[in-house]
C-alpha cells in the first residue's frame, strides 16, 4: 500500500510539474508578446 502510494503520488508530482512548466511558458510567451506591442 505504501510503495504504491508513493510511486502515484510520484507519478502525479510529475504530470503537475509539466504541467505547471506548460502554463508557466504560455504565459511568458503571452507577456513576451503583450510586451513586443
Amino acid at each position: 500500500m505504501g510503495s504504491w502510494f508513493r510511486s502515484w503520488s510520484a507519478r502525479n508530482v510529475g504530470i503537475t510539474m509539466r504541467v505547471a512548466g506548460v502554463l508557466v511558458c504560455t504565459l511568458l510567451a503571452f507577456t513576451t508578446v503583450g510586451l513586443a506591442k
